[in-house]
């Protein structure tokens, strides 16, 4: 008898959605940035742009489009520092969206969904200007008992030993570039 996969994350940002999102325009699984123009349409066929698409664009589990704001939701039904890091270079990416341009004059927020986090996260959230926002569903405790015990918590880091600033890496800094780059784009664009 084969055992059913159950999609965990997924489930998780679409209950997350429905019972926080439900009158609002929610987009899934968004490819966040542009692919170059020498690759535009013309030159490769559909399957073909998806595919580099989905190789040169990172993923964000749902933006969120409100009246007044675009929320860039991403998720950990454990929390995962790396994420909440990330954020603001997705928040870049967003005004790159080729799919999104309707909503580029809207200010983004960014928001963690997680149902586990510690002081740590909470403390690099902060920094990172990320929202962090607690959603507990029903089958949560099941799906934690699958976990080995390792797993059933955030990864946790000495708060002492975090930077105090997101000097590391600013999504309001313009001017950021790689080293010998003298290129007028930041570095990741």
């Amino acid at each position: 008898m084969e055992k059913k996969r159950i999609q965990w994350k997924r489930r998780f940002v679409r209950e997350y959605l429905q019972a926080v999102h439900s009158g609002d325009t929610c987009y899934g699984n968004v490819a966040l940035g542009s692919i170059p123009a020498e690759l535009q349409p013309g030159s490769l066929t559909e399957p073909e742009l998806r595919m580099i698409q989905a190789v040169r664009c990172p993923r964000v589990d749902a933006v969120v489009l409100k009246p007044d704001r675009a929320i860039i939701v991403k998720a950990g039904v454990v929390a995962d520092y790396r994420d909440i890091v990330f954020l603001p270079f997705h928040t870049r990416l967003f005004q790159y969206t080729r799919q999104l341009v309707d909503y580029w004059d809207l200010p983004v927020e960014l928001r963690y969904v997680c149902s586990i986090d510690n002081e740590a996260m909470r403390i690099i959230a902060q920094i990172y200007n990320v929202n962090i926002v607690h959603f507990r569903p029903e089958w949560l405790d099941y799906y934690l008992n699958t976990l080995p015990p390792n797993k059933r918590r955030s990864v946790c880091i000495n708060p002492c030993d975090l930077p105090q600033t997101a000097d590391v890496f600013s999504a309001d800094d313009q001017t950021s570039t790689a080293p010998g780059d003298q290129d007028e784009k930041p570095w990741w664009l």
